[in-house]
């Protein structure tokens, strides 16, 4: 199903990405406030510790986040994934490379718009704030914390 915002197929996701909570409306409404950009498998997505101006949403491939202090793969995402985003709203450095594992088309958006878009429906940003407790449990069960 074309997007009515771009007129490009809307992504089909992975069941429980990010992109699969919202509805084609809220999908739609996402899309206007990006632009989309393309990796070619082995790219460099962006790298641990630089500046996170921006958060980005996997609309095709795949990506593998990584991390240098010698954890090595901290998880490899697909279709509909929500990555960038903590860096992006907390104003910190990247915590992680992200690198594309096959080519890869992504939405970036700049962190103001992601906000705006997290303003707009606290629906959204409630379901996104019960994954971060999730990941952040998760992780730290990782890392033995």
């Amino acid at each position: 199903m074309p997007s009515a915002t771009t007129g490009q197929a809307i992504p089909i996701p992975e069941p429980g990405s990010f992109l699969a909570m919202l509805s084609d409306s809220e999908r739609d409404a996402l899309i206007a406030r990006g632009s989309v950009e393309h990796r070619g498998a082995g790219k460099t997505i962006f790298r641990e510790g630089e500046d996170g101006t921006s958060v980005l949403v996997l609309l095709s491939g795949r990506v593998r986040a990584i991390s240098a202090d010698g954890s090595g793969t901290m998880t490899t995402l697909g279709p509909g994934s929500l990555f960038g985003e903590l860096s992006a709203i907390c104003g910190k450095p990247r915590s992680a490379t992200v690198l594309a594992l096959e080519d890869a088309r992504l939405l970036a958006l700049p962190a103001q718009e992601y906000t705006a878009f997290l303003e707009a429906d606290s629906k959204i940003a409630n379901a996104l704030l019960r994954r971060y407790i999730e990941r952040s449990h998760m992780i730290d069960g990782l890392r033995g914390s």
